[in-house]
């Protein structure tokens, strides 16, 4: 794994599960882009250069949970070249608790690609499953059909307290 990548993918969840209102003002607003951009590069300029991983990708979108439900933002980093790296971490603010949820790059053991669902929470992270293209709006719909299932239940959990 790309360090730039895996800094960046703990830093920002735990920054929107820590501090959601503070998460939101810093990326939500109409300056959201350059200050993730920013805080990219800033991440990047500790670590060597051949750990470096440009800004191309970087994006952010606010969409809905399904029609009717709450925004979220969703985030978009840079290409995910290893297994772990992720394509969107998107942040659900309301209704409380915030949920913080990644689409992430995998790799099945014969080679062939595919995505996993994991959320972050305070206590750890959460492994939901296979996901979706790397798609916005298809891993938006993805989510929102994850929050309407009542009896969901994650594959597994890692202890993982915040930093």
């Amino acid at each position: 794994m790309r360090a730039h990548h895996l800094r960046m993918k703990y830093l920002l969840a735990d920054f929107a599960v820590g501090e959601p209102v503070a998460f939101v003002n810093a990326f939500g607003g109409e300056g959201g882009v350059q200050a993730l951009r920013k805080f990219w590069a800033q991440v990047g300029e500790d670590l060597p250069e051949d750990d470096r991983v440009g800004e191309d990708g970087i994006a952010i979108d606010r969409l809905r949970v399904g029609e009717d439900g709450p925004s979220m933002l969703m985030l978009s980093l840079p290409a995910p070249q290893q297994r772990n790296e992720v394509y969107f971490l998107a942040v659900i603010v309301r209704p409380q608790p915030v949920r913080v949820f990644y689409l992430e790059k995998s790799v099945l053991p014969d080679g062939r690609e595919l995505t996993m669902i994991a959320e972050r929470d305070a206590r750890g992270r959460y492994n939901w499953g296979p996901g979706c293209e790397p798609d916005p709006r298809q891993f938006a719909a993805l989510l929102a059909s994850l929050l309407a299932t009542p009896d969901a239940q994650p594959m597994s959990f890692f202890e993982l307290p915040l930093r």
